[in-house]
């Protein structure tokens, strides 16, 4: 484990080197002070160090070289401690080194575990999002203490984290908040070794805009820390603490590829990287882009493979679909007609154009709509535009064949349009009727616009009845006769001023000569009344007249 762990830095040093990025800790081996440790500022590290912060009631020390107490010089000899443990700790660079001070997770006493003093620095300018970064510090163990714990770590955050509380709080040094440092000692180590520093490090792959970078010893990492007993005894006051220094902190760009691990269905994404090229990308082993950036509408998962100068690096991109969804190609809608559009997101945020939030939207006419839809930090928008069309008329002409083989009409529809007669199920144009009734038809323009309707035929071979309105038995009209066509059956009385029936004639081939039993009738107006039938129908048609007999 130890030798791949050197490996893996090894590799990362050279990357760093190679590009030559600045560390962004401002004062990284604590050289940068106003005041030098003395009795009245010992304790206060806020105001000796310019750069480096105490952002909880827990006081860090600082020692240096120089200082005005013998207590807080190098080679340290740390006050905290009987004063018959000498100490050695030098500086790994410059003069300064910081230290902390935890408690023994074994003290339930006063809750020791939770008294842990933190450092905190503002970074020389803010990381960037999906930019990678490596962070390290290194750590040495007071020879004194009679603990050693395994999870020193460092948090970076966009704000600074303070948390100060009364000297009276068991919880006077920690955090109220849960926090979990980015970098930390993941092997799990116990950090016992007095002589040499020790590297914790990491390689931190940036949220966007952290600017302060904190270090301590966290108690809410998702494993349980190993804690060492050196000595097997216990200090008095300080139930069995631990103490560390802490020197040369860094946190450095280091040369990678840039890209948004988890992206949004159908979001625009910019592929990048700060190696040395020529480039080639591949995406899904087909190589799609030669230059330094590769950007591509992110539609589902997929492998990347780049390769630049002297590397190879592989990587995924996760494309979460939560607000993705499609309001379909453009299209039209038929006057009179309207169609749902339905969204079946759950849990999700809709706003179409006209305000409403519906996830169901009715189309009535043409027009441009536009949906956006938010779910799970995703949004997305898709526009459809619907075309405004009208449907077809219904103009016929026909024929009538009636006589004693067929008994039908022929319509003729208008050519433009295409017909299909669901009855039937055929096509037809012209189409011929053979019996009365209504038939449903579909009238489909080229605009695909499709009027529903039906056709109705109340008769076959419609009747059509002529009735004189005079005669004249002793002239040239001696005879009164009805005629017609399509005409089925028929009766036709003839009434008096009396209203004694005096004439019935069922043919058309009847006629009446002006006579009532046998003697020749007054010249007067008389009632006709008829009634009539088509061929092959039922229906029966009536009508009154009055008849003029003229002598």
């Amino acid at each position: 484990m130890k030798k791949l762990l050197l490996l893996w830095l090894t590799i990362n040093v050279f990357a760093i080197k190679a590009q030559q990025f600045t560390n962004l800790v401002v004062d990284s081996s604590f050289e940068k002070y106003d005041f030098l440790p003395e009795r009245l500022y010992f304790n206060k590290l806020n105001i000796m160090l310019p750069n480096w912060f105490q952002p909880t009631t827990g006081t860090p020390d600082y020692f240096h070289e120089f200082s005005l107490m013998d207590e807080f010089k190098l080679p340290v000899f740390n006050p905290f401690y009987t004063k018959n443990c000498s100490n050695f700790q030098k500086p790994k660079t410059g003069n300064g080194i910081a230290g902390i001070i935890m408690g023994n997770i074994y003290d339930t006493l006063r809750k020791a575990k939770k008294l842990n003093e933190f450092l905190q620095t503002k970074l020389s300018q803010p990381l960037i999002k999906n930019h990678n970064y490596f962070i390290r510090f290194y750590v040495n163990r007071d020879h004194c203490s009679s603990m050693a714990v395994s999870n020193l770590g460092a948090y970076l955050s966009k704000d600074s984290i303070r948390n100060y509380n009364g000297r009276d709080s068991l919880n006077f040094t920690n955090f109220k908040e849960k926090i979990i440092p980015q970098i930390y000692n993941k092997e799990l180590m116990v950090i016992e070794d007095t002589m040499n520093w020790t590297p914790i490090s990491g390689i931190y792959k940036a949220m966007g805009n952290e600017h302060w970078l904190t270090l301590g010893r966290f108690n809410d990492l998702n494993f349980n820390e190993i804690v060492y007993d050196t000595v097997n005894g216990y200090d008095i006051y300080f139930h069995s603490p631990v103490y560390y220094y802490i020197e040369d902190v860094s946190v450095t760009e280091i040369p990678s590829v840039i890209y948004d691990d988890t992206v949004c269905k159908g979001q625009l994404v910019s592929v990048t990287s700060t190696f040395k090229g020529p480039f080639k990308w591949f995406k899904n082993n087909v190589l799609v882009s030669t230059d330094s950036i590769y950007t591509f509408k992110a539609m589902e998962n997929t492998n990347f493979i780049l390769h630049s100068f002297n590397r190879k690096d592989t990587f995924n991109i996760i494309v979460k679909t939560d607000a993705y969804f499609n309001l379909g190609n453009d299209t039209f809608i038929c006057a009179g007609s309207s169609y749902k559009i339905n969204i079946p997101l759950n849990h999700a945020v809709f706003n179409w154009q006209d305000g409403s939030t519906d996830s169901v939207f009715e189309i009535k006419r043409g027009g441009e709509y536009s949906l956006q839809v938010n779910k799970n930090n995703c949004s997305y928008a898709d526009t459809i535009y619907v075309e405004q069309r009208y449907k077809p008329s219904f103009n016929y002409s026909y024929v009538e064949v009636c006589n004693n083989d067929s008994v039908l009409k022929i319509f003729q529809f208008d050519t433009a349009y295409d017909y299909w007669w669901s009855k039937t199920q055929d096509n037809q144009n012209p189409k011929t009727i053979i019996q009365k009734g209504c038939q449903a038809v579909s009238v489909i323009s080229s605009n695909q616009c499709q009027l529903d309707t039906q056709f109705c035929v109340s008769e076959l071979c419609e009747p059509v009845l002529w009735v004189p309105n005079a005669f004249t038995p002793n002239g040239l009209n001696p005879l009164f006769q009805c005629k017609g066509i399509n005409i089925g059956s028929l009766n036709v009385s003839i009434y008096n001023r009396w209203g004694e029936k005096i004439k019935e004639l069922t043919y058309l081939d009847d006629s009446w000569d002006g006579k009532y039993k046998n003697k020749d009738c007054e010249s007067e107006h008389y009632l006709v009344i008829i009634q009539y039938t088509g061929i092959n129908s039922q229906v029966v048609y009536k009508k009154k007249e009055m008849l003029h007999l003229l002598r």
